[in-house]
């Protein structure tokens, strides 16, 4: 299928793509294209499941129009009727999905718990935040660290802390409504 972009994102996790280290996924290589996900539009497709006119979303990478085999288009490709086109890349994507497991199977949060959600100014820490706030979370504190140097390679490769403690500024999040659907 031949697919125009119309949203790309911009995620922390391309500035370690670029780099020529080991990593869940290889290095982006000079001159290649800068992968990221997208939502786009089907502009023409021989796959029987793909329609022109069909919203799609994938990894389809910072580039105009995406040429995709239909393995690439799988059953989660299409963006249902009425979703609107950018929560793949926010809310239901990997940002969503990322806060929802961290907090549902990994932190489990339960009613009356206290949370607290560093990086929760980020697109992640945001809607973590919200769900621990849903799940009947007591409190849900942020934290946000300003004025930290960064650290160094090696205490990155030795995955050794900044030697400077975080500015810790709680704030109590309210209560979202749900999101209906």
């Amino acid at each position: 299928a031949l697919v125009r972009n119309l949203y790309l994102s911009v995620d922390p996790t391309q500035r370690g793509w670029i780099e020529d280290r080991p990593s869940y996924m290889p290095p982006v290589q000079i001159g290649e294209g800068m992968r990221a996900s997208a939502v786009g539009e089907v502009v023409e497709s021989k796959h029987p499941g793909f329609a022109k006119g069909d919203l799609v979303q994938g990894l389809f990478g910072w580039q105009e129009y995406a040429l995709l085999p239909g393995a690439l288009l799988g059953p989660n490709a299409k963006i249902p009727a009425g979703v609107p086109p950018t929560w793949p890349l926010g809310v239901l994507g990997i940002t969503g999905l990322t806060a929802y497991f961290g907090m549902t199977n990994i932190g489990e949060v339960r009613e009356g718990d206290s949370v607290l959600v560093s990086g929760a100014a980020g697109a992640t820490g945001s809607i973590a935040a919200q769900i621990a706030k849903l799940r009947g979370a007591a409190k849900v504190a942020t934290m946000t660290c300003s004025g930290l140097p960064a650290p160094s390679p090696t205490m990155r490769r030795k995955n050794i802390p900044s030697p400077v403690a975080p500015t810790i500024r709680p704030r109590t999040i309210p209560a979202l409504p749900r999101l209906r659907f």
